[in-house]
């Protein structure tokens, strides 16, 4: 793995090559309280992102209070730059973005959570996280990731697989895995707990 800028590396606890990954998926709290929120919008159908049709209550998500859950069984397309706070992707889910569209930005704000238990399809969208950002679950990233800190949660991978550029980024039990042939570039990492880099 190159990386090219570091501004501070941090090793909270000592660093281990002999660690157990939990491989079950126990509802952790982050998902828990967005179940529970007051302004979550679920799928009713695949779709555009920007449809109606696609959601319930024929509510299109945009707002930064906004929970996103895309159920089982449905594939949902950004086809438009959108904001919210988090987005949970359910088994046999999918969310892609729209390559047609050029650059789309979807964008968390802060203390926002992307839990994906499906499939993740960036292509060139553009992740945003405003403030603190989780990611849960495994993220394929082919593009620059702006904002954050990003942080990688236990049970979460995020997988390089073009040179891309992220901001502060911090592992907590998580795994960063950057594919071989490509390179990082982030101002900082720190790395909690039982953190890897590949």
């Amino acid at each position: 793995m190159k990386t090219r800028i570091f501004n501070e590396l941090k090793f909270n606890r000592q660093y281990s090559n002999n660690i157990v990954y939990p491989k079950s998926h126990i509802l952790d709290l982050h998902t828990l309280r967005a179940l529970y929120s007051p302004h979550s919008i679920k799928s009713v159908a695949s779709g555009k992102w920007s449809s109606p049709k696609t959601w319930e209550n024929g509510d299109v998500p945009n707002r930064w209070m906004h929970v996103v859950f895309i159920r089982s069984g449905h594939t949902v397309i950004i086809d438009t730059s959108t904001r919210i706070h988090s987005l949970i992707i359910q088994p046999n889910a999918a969310l892609e973005f729209d390559t047609g569209m050029g650059k789309i930005a979807l964008q968390f704000s802060d203390g926002g959570l992307l839990h994906n238990k499906g499939t993740f399809s960036q292509g060139t969208g553009i992740l945003t996280f405003n403030g603190t950002g989780n990611i849960l679950g495994r993220i394929i990233a082919t593009s620059d990731i702006n904002g954050g800190p990003i942080i990688l949660d236990k049970e979460s991978e995020l997988f390089i697989y073009k040179s891309i550029t992220v901001g502060k980024l911090i592992i907590n039990k998580g795994l960063l895995h950057v594919m071989k042939g490509n390179t990082l570039t982030a101002t900082s990492i720190t790395l909690e707990r039982e953190g890897n880099l590949y």
